[in-house]
């Protein structure tokens, strides 16, 4: 008998684009003493091939998670299927040991459970050293209409607290908690 198979994933036998790719950086953060954060950016697969192009961008907390939920198939299927346009995604890791729950949150003030000891700090890296950084290496929309951001959890807080602060920077918010 043949083993069952998982039908929830999608899968792509043949696409409009080539696949999608994923750059791993190292963005380090003078605002964290010289902290390195680890950044996947997934990049969509026309990409290479429409080097005039400027593409919107979604910023993702707790891209460590991200293929844990086989992000680049989705990406993949959905880009293919012209469900939703080629976009940049970018995942910004918050997976540093106990450092997840001190780096997400609002800012200067600490949740009820006096977390977010980091996270004046870690949005300050966000908005400027990461933004930038990504603006400059990737062919981005620099501009509200062309960021969002998002996260689940401590990240879908985190997400509405940058949305919230900083409306210039980002037009959309995904905050899921």
């Amino acid at each position: 008998q043949p083993a069952p198979t998982n039908t929830s994933m999608p899968t792509v036998t043949a696409t409009l684009y080539p696949p999608v790719t994923v750059d791993k950086i190292v963005v380090s953060s003078k605002f964290m003493n010289g902290m390195k954060q680890n950044v996947s950016v997934y990049l969509p697969g026309e990409y290479a091939g429409n080097p005039n192009k400027r593409y919107k961008v979604l910023y993702a907390f707790d891209g460590q998670s991200l293929p844990l939920i086989a992000l680049e198939q989705y990406l993949n299927a959905l880009f293919s299927s012209n469900q939703v346009e080629p976009i940049i995604m970018v995942g910004i890791e918050t997976l540093d040991d106990d450092l997840r729950q001190e780096k997400l949150g609002t800012g200067p003030t600490l949740n009820v459970f006096g977390w977010g000891t980091l996270s004046d700090v870690f949005n300050k890296y966000v908005i400027n050293e990461l933004l930038p950084k990504i603006d400059s290496t990737y062919r981005t929309q620099a501009n509200a209409q062309g960021r969002g951001i998002m996260g689940w959890s401590l990240g879908g807080l985190t997400s509405f607290y940058l949305a919230w602060e900083y409306p210039d920077r980002f037009g959309e918010v995904g905050s899921f908690s």
